[in-house]
């Protein structure tokens, strides 16, 4: 029981939120070209799963179902550890970053050659970027995997890393990754698991199944990792992951959870109140009325300590409830900052801010929200944790007319910002025009 309550506090803080905006900045956006053609070394799969009547099914191809299961919508905008994708109006894939080399002389990180976004793919329509591999969805509903691959998390039967995309499924209209746990190096178990659902409904698993004290996080009732998709549950609209299992909404609103010691998906009492977003020591709330609420330690972070600020201008603990800000529409929050975008699309700030994860010029941490930019639609976050502290921090902003904007500190020069160069930003850089909104 502490082990799925532990999975309740945990749940949240991994759900993409909305936000964005543009402010007038002067900069330098890298333009479409067609010089980059589509990978062509697409690899089929050939592994069949015994469903539980015998009759076989094939996870490359799934029964599609007459009226496609209405799923949430397709994510167009993707980062991880050190790396992110964007999906362009006309169906282009866009890619940069890479996890970063150290030179075996100097010791110093070399940073890589993508240090600026590059086409690999055409008419995708949804995409999921992990620690160290990524997934996507064409228009035809293949599913395309591409990373490392040391527990099968592309799920196309081997363990051998793919350079470019391999198809893994048919009939697919939903996936995700794992997310990785900051709090540890433990990368690699954590965050090498990935979800499909298909048109019919059903939720498909493969990749990692465990790792340290933790096994059986996949969901399909066993301890084993799994090399090739297979199916978990039917009837699935929504799945939400977690550090240790995951949630799952079904086609009827119940909704179902996995991890820790629970193996396979069991449904959650009407009773279990879930409706607060929480991260450790940080509690929010968004009432019906716009008005966003949130509690905590309310410290800035310690080590081994992180959750943000909670806004009200002060470091004093708040035990209960106080009141932030009025009018929101969303919010997020990523290791020690948080965000919130309002109903006029404003995009306000405030936390820890040591390499300018917050985007408002300085390096200064912010006790209350201040404002980064306007039109915004959405927000993303990644992050990374060097022995329990948070070393960076990169957020983008897409807002409505289809811009991406970048801020924040480099990983060791993996080039996440996107903008051609392996420095910190302390204020938005656009990235990328015409990205689907």
């Amino acid at each position: 029981m502490k082990k799925l309550s532990l999975l309740l506090l945990m749940a949240a803080m991994f759900l993409i939120v909305a936000c964005s905006t543009s402010p007038d900045t002067d900069t330098d956006v890298y333009e479409r070209t067609d010089a980059y053609e589509q990978p062509n070394s697409y690899a089929d799969t050939d592994i069949l799963n015994q469903d539980e009547d015998d009759t076989v099914v094939d996870p490359t191809n799934p029964p599609a179902d007459e009226r496609p299961i209405h799923v949430r919508q397709h994510t167009t905008v993707s980062v991880a550890t050190w790396h992110a994708l964007a999906i362009g109006d006309d169906g282009s894939l866009w890619a940069w970053g890479g996890h970063p080399v150290r030179d075996e002389q100097s010791g110093e990180w070399l940073p890589t050659d993508k240090l600026s976004p590059v086409q690999i793919m055409d008419d995708v329509i949804h995409v999921a970027a992990g620690h160290d591999h990524s997934l996507a969805i064409t228009a035809d509903g293949v599913l395309w995997a591409w990373g490392a691959n040391y527990f099968g998390q592309l799920g196309d039967g081997t363990t051998e890393d793919r350079t470019s995309p391999v198809q893994i499924m048919n009939n697919v209209v939903y996936a995700a990754i794992a997310p990785i746990d900051i709090a540890s190096h433990s990368h690699r178990g954590n965050s090498a698991r990935s979800y499909a659902i298909t048109a019919d409904g059903t939720l498909w698993a493969w990749g990692a199944n465990g790792y340290f004290d933790l096994p059986g996080v996949l969901g399909d009732g066993t301890t084993e990792s799994r090399l090739s998709p297979v199916r978990i549950m039917d009837n699935i609209v929504a799945v939400t992951l977690t550090l240790n299992g995951g949630f799952a909404t079904a086609e009827d609103g119940a909704l179902w959870v996995w991890g820790g010691e629970q193996l396979s998906p069991v449904p959650i009492a009407d009773s279990v109140d879930i409706s607060h977003r929480i991260v450790p020591d940080f509690l929010y709330e968004i009432d019906e009325h716009g008005t966003l609420w949130t509690r905590g330690m309310n410290r800035f972070p310690d080590h081994w300590q992180w959750a943000p600020l909670v806004g009200d201008g002060t470091t004093d603990p708040r035990p209960s409830y106080v009141q932030i800000m009025d009018n929101v529409a969303s919010f997020k929050t990523v290791a020690d900052t948080a965000f919130a975008i309002t109903e006029d699309g404003a995009l306000w700030a405030w936390g820890y801010n040591n390499i300018g994860q917050l985007g408002d010029g300085t390096t200064e941490s912010r006790l209350a929200p201040v404002k980064i930019m306007d039109n915004v639609v959405s927000v993303f976050s990644s992050y990374w944790m060097d022995h329990g502290w948070v070393s960076f921090v990169n957020t983008f902003a897409l807002t409505e007319n289809g811009e991406l904007w970048a801020w924040g500190g480099h990983s060791f020069g993996a080039g996440l910002i996107g903008d051609g160069t392996a420095e910190h930003r302390l204020s938005p850089v656009r990235i990328l025009d015409d990205v689907r909104v």
